[in-house]
Formats: structure tokens, C-alpha cells, sequence
């Protein structure tokens, strides 16, 4: 299994851009840097290519980069981004229904649901180094 979580190497970047280019520095400068970094969304992926990119890092010989949400911007940058591609609209449509109270039950179980995502790999990940 896996050992114990090192806090240092877990940052929040609030979902945005400029969060994630503060925290992927952080990252991206320790003694002991990170080989791979996945972030919550695109754009905070984004930020790291960025920031990677700014130290002389390569994308992905020296640094893998996975982002989530498959937005355009996964496509849009170089090297385009690996990324979890979700159902938006299915997502929306489930939530709908599950809000309708006529589908909703007492125990609140029945209102988990997982909805089919996709690994789409791209240019910005690689073999660890």
C-alpha cells in the first residue's frame, strides 16, 4: 500500500489559476520536488505547466502533469494536458432528478451515484524519471 501522506507535498489552489501558480512554485521549488503533480481542475494544471515551465522544467520529462475536467483549455496549452473527462451535462441531469422529491428517499443511500468518467492521456505526462 501506499505510506503515510506528506503534507508538504499537498497544496490548495482554490480552483483558480493564480492560486495554483503560488502553490505549484511551492511545489515545484522543495529539495525534494515532486515528479508528478495532479490537479483538482485544468486551469490549476495549467498554472503548473506554467510554472514548470518558468523553473526549466520539462513537461513531461521532468514533471508529470494530469489535470480534471477535460475543459478547452486542456487542449488550448502545450503540451495539451492529460485529464479526467466528466459528463457535464449527464451530471446535471442526474442532479436534477435527484433533487425531485418525488425520487428521493428517506435514508439518503439512494441518492449516491457515480457517473461514468474517461482518462484521456495527452502530451503532459510521462514514464517517472
Amino acid at each position: 500500500g501506499l505510506g503515510p501522506l506528506d503534507e508538504q507535498l499537498v497544496e490548495s489552489g482554490y480552483f483558480n489559476f493564480n492560486g495554483a501558480l503560488d502553490c505549484a512554485d511551492k511545489l515545484l521549488t522543495l529539495s525534494d520536488r515532486p515528479t508528478a503533480i495532479f490537479a483538482a481542475n485544468d486551469e490549476m494544471a495549467a498554472a503548473v505547466v506554467m510554472t514548470a515551465n518558468r523553473l526549466r522544467l520539462r513537461v513531461p520529462e521532468d514533471l508529470s502533469v494530469a489535470g480534471f475536467d477535460n475543459a478547452p483549455i486542456s487542449e488550448t496549452i502545450w503540451p495539451e494536458l492529460t485529464t479526467i473527462a466528466q459528463p457535464f451535462s449527464l451530471i446535471a441531469k442526474e442532479a436534477v432528478r435527484l433533487c425531485d422529491s418525488t425520487n428521493a428517499s428517506s435514508d439518503g443511500l439512494s441518492s449516491i451515484r457515480v457517473i461514468q468518467h474517461k482518462l484521456i492521456i495527452r502530451d503532459s505526462t510521462g514514464p517517472a524519471r
